[in-house]
Order: C-alpha cells, then sequence, then structure tokens
C-alpha cells in the first residue's frame, strides 16, 4: 500500500489511503503500531486529502506521541505451564495436562489456575497453538458474559437504551462505536481489572451521546467515571499485558 506524507513544521506524518465504497465521508484513525490511516469514498481524488490531513494535524501528532509513551513490554507467551496470564486483573497460572487420543481442548479455572488439556500425539508446535486458541475462545466467551453485564449497568446508569455489543479480534483498539451504535469490544481488554473495563464501556456509550473526543466528550465521561484520567493512564502503561 502507498505511503502518503506531508510536512508539519519540523514532523513529517506519513499515512495510507484506503477506499471505500460505504464512506461518504472521510476519516482519520491512528492506530496502536502507528499507523495512519486514511478511509475516504472511493472517487475522492487523494490530493484534496493532503488539505485535511495538514489541517488535523495537531490531532494526529497527539496521537502518535501518546502511542510512543507507551513504554510497555510486550508480554511472549510460549503457553506451557507455569505462564502467567491475567484475568480481570488477576493472575492466573497455566496448566497444561498432556493425555493420549484426540482431544477436544477446554479451559477451566481451578484454584488459581487455568487448566487446559491437549493431546500427547501432537507436535511441540502444534500443541502451543493448540493451547493458544483454547485460551483466546475462553476469553472471548468470558469477555461476552462480562462486557454485556458492564454495558447494561452503565447504559442504565446514562439513561441509555443498551446498544447491541460485540466482541471481536481488534488489534489496533480497544473498542469502538459504530455509527448505527453497535459497540465492538477488544477480547482482550477481559484481562484489565474491572475498573478498566468499565473505564472503557462508559468510553464507548458516551460516544452514543457525543461522537468527537470533545471538551463536552471527556466531561460526560467524568460525570460517570471521576477519575477516568487514572484509568486511561493504567491502561496505557500496562498495555504489554494485552498483547500477545
Amino acid at each position: 500500500m502507498k505511503i502518503h506524507k506531508i510536512s508539519f513544521g519540523r514532523k513529517i506524518i506519513r499515512f495510507v489511503i484506503k477506499r471505500t465504497k460505504r464512506k461518504k465521508t472521510m476519516s482519520i484513525s491512528v492506530g496502536l503500531d502507528e499507523e495512519v490511516k486514511v478511509k475516504i469514498p472511493y472517487r475522492l481524488v487523494a490530493k484534496k486529502v493532503y488539505p485535511i490531513i495538514k489541517k488535523k494535524a495537531p490531532w494526529i501528532l497527539k496521537h502518535l506521541n501518546d502511542i510512543k509513551e507507551m513504554h510497555y513490554p510486550v508480554i511472549k507467551h510460549e503457553f506451557v505451564s507455569g505462564e502467567s496470564f491475567s484475568y480481570l486483573g488477576r493472575h492466573f497460572r497455566l496448566r497444561v495436562k498432556k493425555l493420549k487420543g484426540t482431544i477436544k481442548p477446554n479451559v477451566v479455572t481451578n484454584a488459581g489456575y487455568l487448566e487446559t488439556t491437549v493431546s500427547s500425539a501432537l507436535s511441540k508446535r502444534k500443541q502451543t497453538e493448540t493451547v493458544r486458541l483454547a485460551l483466546i475462545e475462553w476469553y472471548k466467551k468470558h469477555a461476552i458474559a462480562k462486557l454485556g453485564e458492564r454495558v447494561s449497568i452503565y447504559a442504565r446508569k446514562m439513561g441509555l437504551t443498551k446498544p447491541i455489543v460485540l466482541v471481536r479480534d481488534q488489534k489496533k483498539r480497544w473498542a469502538s462505536c459504530s455509527k448505527t451504535g453497535v459497540l465492538r469490544f477488544n477480547w482482550r481488554i477481559i484481562m484489565a481489572p474491572i475498573s478498566i473495563i468499565d473505564y472503557i464501556v462508559v468510553h464507548e456509550l458516551s460516544h452514543l451521546k457525543i461522537k468527537s473526543h470533545s471538551a463536552e466528550f471527556w466531561k460526560q465521561v467524568s460525570s460517570i467515571i471521576p477519575d477516568y484520567e487514572r484509568r486511561r493512564l493504567w491502561l496505557r502503561n500496562n498495555a504489554g499485558i494485552f498483547r500477545w
């Protein structure tokens, strides 16, 4: 994909353009991988994007700087017994049991452990992948239940009708709110403490009232989560627990 760029003072902003038939207006997003993505209507001339990017440059640079300040270690897992995994802010040890025969992996909690089984007939690489996928499935199942519960609680507090809630594998964002009011959450946030999950839920529910990240938007968030800035900072500083 072609990389476009503009100069803003001494800074260079690089971005990619993605055309879509469904978009009537242009949108700009900054991913956790520092990629600036611009979605534009299919027939819009690319050169018309440049003045808009320059106008939005302070906003883009702020988000890029925020991401660069996330000095967190990415946790590398081998998915073997003894490794630590987080769920609702609590740490659980992984316990992998190897049994003979064909086994459908299933994850259960037991006295501070996340336990699962794999077939001893599988190669080491296949065993690792089987455990990884079993954990993801377990996390997603619990994320669907817990996020649905928290959205219901806070939608009621905010005088909103509970929206549709979906759990997805979103690698570049914690959550999003569509134009039609559908909330999509990254399943990985179920690893965070409930206070952080609640901040993310309220953040997205607030977008049902106010689309932009304006002062009015943050005022709405703070009316429900007064210490949202502390929770937001925790999310930035501890993002490594989500990255596997």
